[in-house]
Formats: C-alpha cells, structure tokens, sequence
C-alpha cells in the first residue's frame, strides 16, 4: 500500500460521539503488530484475520493474502453502561469501529463483518450521533431478524432517536426484551 492510497483511506466509524476516527493508525498498527497477533478463523475468508484483545476492546485486523498488509480493522468496544429496560439478562451492548482501505470498500465488507460479529457473539451494537453513511449501513443491515432499537438517555425503549444522546442498538430481535 503506498501513502498516497494511505492518505486518501476513508473510515465508516459507527461511533462519532468522539469525532472521526482515523483508519490509518488502525492499519498502521496492524501492519506493526502483525507478527504478534493471533491468527483467527473467520467466515472472512477473503482476509488473514489476526486478533488482539483485552477486557475492554477486541481488536481484528484484515490482512491482504497477497501481500500480507493490513487493509483494514474492526474493533468492538465493550460498554461500562448496562440496557437492563432493552436487553435480555447477560446480553451487552458494545460499541463497534470499523476503518477500511480505500481499495476494499464499496464491496460489501463492512456489511459481511457486522452482520458476522452481530450474530456471533452475545451482544448488540450500540452508537449514538451515527455518520450518514453509518446510519445507512445500519439501516441496510436490520433486516430479517436483525433490527433497530432507539433508547432515550433514561434508558427506555422509544421509536425513533429524538436528540444526540439517544442511542441506537442493532442485533438480533431476541436479544431484546
């Protein structure tokens, strides 16, 4: 990957409340630590997928089986804040990022990587003050059993986000109460 293609990269960040997030670091990092990061399966079998992880964040790094670079991460935070009005007992919300290259997006990765990590692990997906290519993504991928849920700053379930601080959830319908 040279720099020019470096520099260009766009990210689909799924949590702005904090501003953009920058892909470069993301593919830096996971062209630095390449070599000490676990080697996972995943049904992205288009990519290497290396993995790193502690309480707080999981981290996924997308490598070219080409060339071995990284061109791309996904990374799921977990959230200190409970749902208990929305969520089933011991189902979490967490916070997903997500930064690909330029040359990979557009091709329905970012989808295939949510709609993986949504249905394989024991959470939702949480955001609030989504981009509006976020937003639209979101909107693509509840469908079927995958679906939408807007809480207030209380915490109780409402129809549609009616400020910035409301969050929205993405999962699975029987995750919810």
């Amino acid at each position: 990957m040279n720099i020019k293609e470096i520099i260009t990269e766009e990210v689909v960040d799924e949590y702005k409340a904090s501003g953009k997030v920058n892909p470069i670091w993301g593919i830096e990092t996971g062209n630095i630590k390449k070599h000490k990061l676990k080697l996972v399966n995943t049904p992205l079998t288009q990519f290497n997928v290396r993995y790193e992880g502690s309480k707080i964040m999981h981290d996924y790094y997308l490598y070219d089986k080409k060339t071995d670079e990284c061109v791309g991460f996904f990374s799921i935070q977990m959230q200190h804040r409970t749902f208990d009005k929305v969520l089933k007992p011991g189902i979490q919300a967490v916070i997903p990022h997500i930064g690909l290259a330029r040359r990979i997006q557009g091709k329905g990765i970012a989808s295939q990587i949510y709609t993986t990590f949504l249905r394989g692990g024991n959470w939702v997906f949480v955001t609030f003050s989504h981009s509006e290519d976020a937003a639209k993504l979101w909107d693509r991928l509840a469908v079927g059993d995958i679906i939408n849920v807007y809480v207030d700053e209380e915490g109780n379930r409402i129809k549609k986000s009616q400020s910035n601080f409301d969050d929205r959830m993405l999962g699975p319908k029987d995750r919810f109460l």
